[in-house]
């Protein structure tokens, strides 16, 4: 289960619980009603601390109540974890579910689906940047995809890793490689620790590497599996 789903059934287990609201719960008991070993509860609170989902403030002493102050929505959880869904390549599963649980973050959903040139997001809990190309970079559309990628980078933490769907074998035109170029330095600038490519066009793989040379660690891959076991060696 992704983290995101798992703060979901928190969030929902105490929907009458606003945003930096502080509420008090044993670890047992919060346990017990999410169906979670104790061990794998520590283990996911941990985790969602450290991304800066909530705050968990234990209780001093055997059985003494701890709290727990939410930081992120419900609906930016669900928003997250939908996207993660359709970068998959799950977009009907999506969409359906979306429906029914999450009807109200539907509009935004679809408009950043639709309206979006490219899939860019990134993932907080596996410190890792998606991007998915989906149609050819030109002077039209430059813009909005740099304006993407640099809006994502924005939450990143130095030692990310980046994972990019081109097996749409879009590429871009060579009109716009002085932005590609700027792009690619303000990438380095970042740190990542990794970058993973996949496509099955072989045919693309010296212009694919020509243009990742610089940028550290990187390999292309023919499948999305390979690029994603590569990325979670760092």
């Amino acid at each position: 289960m992704k983290l995101e789903e798992t703060y979901i059934r928190l969030r929902t287990h105490f929907h009458n619980v606003g945003e930096e609201e502080q509420v008090d719960v044993t670890m047992q008991q919060l346990a017990d009603d999410l169906f979670y070993t104790l061990r794998n509860l520590r283990i996911i609170i941990k985790k969602m601390e450290e991304v800066g989902w909530l705050t968990w403030i234990p209780g001093r002493g055997r059985g003494n109540r701890s709290s727990i102050i939410f930081h992120l929505t419900k609906e930016e959880a669900q928003l997250q974890f939908f996207k993660s869904m359709i970068f998959d390549g799950r977009e009907n599963e999506a969409f359906i579910r979306v429906e029914t649980e999450a009807p109200s973050i539907m509009l935004e959903l679809t408009d950043w689906y639709y309206h979006s040139k490219f899939i860019v997001y990134y993932d907080p809990a596996i410190q890792r940047q998606f991007i998915n190309i989906r149609e050819l970079i030109t002077k039209e559309n430059v813009a909005i995809y740099c304006s993407a990628i640099k809006e994502s980078l924005e939450h990143a933490t130095e030692g990310f890793t980046i994972l990019i769907d081109m097996n749409g074998e879009k590429i871009n035109t060579p009109d716009v490689e002085g932005e590609m170029e700027e792009l690619r330095s303000l990438v380095v600038s970042k740190k990542p620790s990794a970058i993973a490519l996949y496509t099955h066009a072989e045919y693309m793989y010296p212009y694919l590497k020509q243009r990742m040379d610089e940028m550290g660690h990187n390999k292309i891959f023919p499948t999305k599996k390979e690029a994603e076991a590569y990325l979670d060696a760092f």
